[in-house]
């Protein structure tokens, strides 16, 4: 009875320090992926800034329209770009994480009472 309460507990202490490092890289992939976000946000917003003032002071607004559109069209397929990358990092440590309990529970001894 006393070892069946020992493996248990040895069991869920490994179980529990193998989920530490896919936490931790979890946590790192978040905040790599709002750093770039908000890189990407801050860089269309000093744009539309600068571009208000660019046509406060140009008398050919045409010409600046189609700068701007141009330009929001790009920072557009940059977020698309920006979104399939991260789509990338969290479908590689999704799988890392399943092939790694999948290869713990396969590491486990199944002792019937």
């Amino acid at each position: 009875m006393m070892a069946d309460w020992k493996t248990s507990v040895d069991l869920a202490l490994s179980l529990s320090r193998s989920s530490i490092e896919p936490l931790r890289k979890l946590g790192e992939l978040n905040l790599s992926t709002w750093e770039k976000l908000l890189k990407q946000r801050m860089e269309t917003f000093d744009l539309l800034i600068d571009t208000g003032a660019e046509q406060m002071q140009l008398s050919a607004q045409a010409g600046l329209a189609c700068r701007f559109g141009k330009c929001v069209l790009d920072s557009g397929q940059q977020a698309i770009a920006l979104g399939a990358e991260i789509n990338r990092a969290y479908r590689a440590w999704i799988v890392c994480g399943v092939n790694s309990f999948l290869k713990s529970i396969n590491g486990l001894s199944v002792n019937p009472a």
